[in-house]
């Protein structure tokens, strides 16, 4: 009879039904990829037990990726948010990429963590694969950093507080701005129409009374005295209107 010990890890270790002695240590087969063995190595079995031993196909999340005498593995899963470039197959592992858009490998929980906001206060350090995912100027430090200093840890990707305040009073700076040049622009239009009217009108009563004047020759030189009275008239009415527009448009 052969002593049990003298069968090793890699061998299958047969022993008698009755006695319970070791008959004959088996030495374990290789099996090809995606497959495991049968009992596997360091197993006992009996006499009976004998002619199953073969190689079967790896279970369900398990897989096996070169021909020999050790058992299937168990896929590997990737993290919570990380990017899976392959799913795990019988003969191949899972392939696992870094980790989604937003999120960043954090080193101290080994995991995929949020991209959260910084506290602004000149010591935070911002994460390279924030700024490489092209997340907002306040939204690329640790989450651990986030905790100490922000009522929301984990903002959605908008700007910052700060720059959009500063963006909304810049605009009604320019919004301000823009409403009085309007307005000043109408009122110039309006005084420059107005001009217009006044010395087509005033044209018009000069020829007028010229027309007149011709016609009897004795009211020339009254025509030439009213008409010269109705253009300084009128030069006096636009220079009071212009300048009435102007005050009320400032």
């Amino acid at each position: 009879m052969i002593n049990a010990l003298s069968c090793g890890l890699k061998d299958i270790t047969v022993k008698d039904s009755t006695s319970g002695l070791v008959t004959e240590c088996i030495p374990c087969a290789s099996c090809p990829e995606g497959q495991e063995l049968y009992p596997r190595c360091g197993s006992q079995i009996t006499q009976q037990e004998r002619g199953s031993i073969e190689c079967k196909n790896c279970k369900p999340e398990h897989y096996s990726d070169e021909m020999d005498i050790h058992p299937c593995k168990e896929c590997h899963n990737c993290l919570k948010n990380q990017i899976v470039i392959k799913e795990c197959t019988n003969i191949s592992d899972t392939i696992c990429h870094t980790c989604d858009k937003g999120y960043y490998f954090e080193k101290s929980s080994l995991d995929c963590e949020q991209c959260s906001c910084c506290c602004g206060d000149f010591k935070d350090v911002r994460i390279d694969k924030c700024i490489s995912d092209n997340q907002p100027v306040s939204n690329q430090c640790s989450s651990h950093r986030a905790q100490k200093c922000c009522k929301t840890p984990f903002p959605s990707p908008v700007t910052s507080e700060q720059p959009t305040t500063k963006a909304y009073v810049v605009v009604k700076r320019s919004s301000t701005d823009k409403n009085k040049t309007t307005w000043m622009v109408v009122c110039i239009a309006v005084a420059c129409i107005s001009f217009v009217i006044v010395v087509i009108i005033a044209i018009i009563m000069f020829w007028k009374y010229r027309d007149r004047g011709r016609r009897s020759g004795e009211r020339n030189a009254i025509v030439r005295n009213e008409g010269l009275k109705v253009v300084l008239f009128t030069i006096l009415l636009l220079c009071g209107k212009r300048w009435s527009n102007f005050s009320d448009c400032s």
